[in-house]
Order: C-alpha cells, then sequence, then structure tokens
C-alpha cells in the first residue's frame, strides 16, 4: 500500500528490520480486547455501536474484505517464530494471519448474532477509500511452525462477553 502513509511507514520499518539483520513479521487485522476505546479498531468499534447505539451503522458497504487474527494466536506465533528465529532466513516473508478473507460486513453480523440482532447498517453509498480493493496474498511460509487456532466468532464473542 505504497499509495499511503501507512503503506509507506510501514515499509520504512521493515527495511530497517532487515538492516539490522532481524526478521520481519507482518501483523494482519490482529485483535483482542482494547482498553483504549477512543481509537478502537474495527471490531471493538462495531461492537461498541452495537452495545452503545443499538444498531452496526456502517462507514462503508461492508463488502471490503479482511484477514483477522485473534491476539492470543499473535501471541504464540511470535513465540514460536522467537525460538526458531535462527532457522528463518531474514529475506523470508513472516504473515501472520488466519488466511481467511472475511466482509467487514460478516463480522458486523457476528456481533449482531451475539449483541441480540441488533440491526447492521450498510452504507449503501460508500466504498473502502483506506485499502481501495487491495487483496495482497499472505506467504503461507508461516504455517510450517504455527497455525492459527481460535475462529473468529469465538474471537468475538469473547471481546463481548468482556466488554459486559
Amino acid at each position: 500500500m505504497s499509495f499511503s502513509n501507512y503503506g509507506a511507514l510501514k515499509r520504512l520499518g521493515e527495511i530497517y528490520t532487515k538492516l539490522l539483520k532481524g526478521l520481519v513479521v507482518k501483523f494482519w487485522n490482529v485483535y483482542g480486547l482494547e482498553k483504549d476505546l477512543d481509537k478502537a479498531h474495527v471490531i471493538t468499534d462495531l461492537i461498541l455501536k452495537a452495545k452503545n447505539e443499538g444498531k452496526i451503522p456502517l462507514m462503508t458497504s461492508g463488502k471490503e474484505k479482511r484477514q483477522f487474527l485473534h491476539v492470543d494466536d499473535c501471541s504464540e506465533c511470535l513465540y514460536i517464530l522467537s525460538q526458531k528465529h535462527d532457522d528463518i532466513h531474514v529475506d523470508q516473508e513472516l504473515h501472520i494471519t488466519t488466511f481467511e478473507w472475511t466482509p467487514v460486513i460478516n463480522i458486523a453480523k457476528i456481533i449482531s448474532k451475539h449483541m441480540g440482532n441488533v440491526p447492521v447498517q450498510p452504507n449503501k453509498n460508500s466504498v473502502d477509500n483506506v485499502q481501495k480493493g487491495m487483496k495482497n496474498e499472505p506467504d503461507k511460509y508461516v504455517l510450517k511452525f504455527w497455525k492459527p487456532k481460535k475462529s473468529l466468532e469465538k474471537g468475538i464473542k469473547e471481546i463481548i462477553d468482556a466488554m459486559k
């Protein structure tokens, strides 16, 4: 995503990490219980909308797809990679994700189901201006060492239960 400051800064971090002979690990939408609700990410934001507004209005149509990974799975993967560090070449791309594309509207529907079936309201007049429909496929090399365990639905339900 070199068209955005976010993408450019991530790339800069990767370059510095490689110069320091470190492993570059790419996180794909890691989610979990958030404490700073002023800048919540998509799952927490949608839970808060359901809780506080009794509905889930989306900023887009919800058709854009993302890969989400629970923080517990992410932590386990990082631990395993730290143990295997010397066995992994520094040029190897390490993507930590579920390798499953999920439309944002499906996230909203899962949240709705666990929050009393509050209505989901897609914005039919809006598009994804963040990633502009880009879907880079992650390299599956990391699956030689680790596999995600927690389902998206279970992870979302855990967050909802913790926020009650």
